[in-house]
Formats: structure tokens, sequence, C-alpha cells
């Protein structure tokens, strides 16, 4: 494989790599502590220890790759709180903004733009 080759196949691996859970860190305070707070509240009802120690965290201090974590763990390790939380409201905007995001990127890479 030529480097260019190489290059544009990283620079797509890359692409693929990207998680919707990745726009924590642009989320304020406020939409930051209530999507913890409902992770939070779901964990609460999980006998795992994990999932008591998320439960037992403060909404309010939750760091975005901690809300990374909560998101990742709960995607892997139990999909029925990640089917209640993807029904709030922060997480369906961050979702729907991945989707079109995602459709640009393929868009653009059809055309043979980068």
């Amino acid at each position: 494989m030529h480097e260019s080759e190489q290059s544009a196949h990283h620079h797509h691996d890359e692409e693929e790599d990207y998680a919707p859970y990745e726009a924590y860190g642009h989320l304020g305070d406020h939409h930051r502590s209530s999507l913890a707070q409902e992770f939070i509240g779901r964990f609460a009802g999980v006998d795992d220890p994990r999932a008591q120690h998320y439960a037992q965290m403060d909404p309010h201090h939750v760091s975005a790759d901690e809300l990374g974590e909560m998101h990742r763990y709960a995607e892997h390790d139990h999909p029925g709180v990640m089917g209640k939380v993807m029904e709030h409201p922060i997480l369906t905007g961050i979702l729907a903004a991945f989707a079109v995001h995602k459709a640009h990127k393929e868009r653009d890479r059809r055309m043979g733009y980068r």
C-alpha cells in the first residue's frame, strides 16, 4: 500500500472509531449533569458492583470522560439501561447530530472530498 493509500485508509479508520459519546466534552455543565443523572438513576436499580459505583456518583461532578465511561459500560453490559437513557432528549439530540455528521462525511467521501 502506498503512503497516500495508507493515509486515506488510516483517516477512514479514525472516522469509523468516532463515537457519539465523544460529544459529551462539548456539553455544558447543566446538560452533562442532566444526562449523568439519567445514567445514575438507571444504574441504581442494577445489581452489579460497577453499576452501583456509578449510582453513587454526584451528577454535578461527573466529567465528560466519566459520562463516556458510563455510556460505554451501559452499552456493552446493560443494554436495557442504555435503551432507557437513549430516550433522554439530550442524548437523542447528540445521536441525531452524530447521524447527520456521519451522513455528511459519507457523502463527502463518496464525492471525493476530504
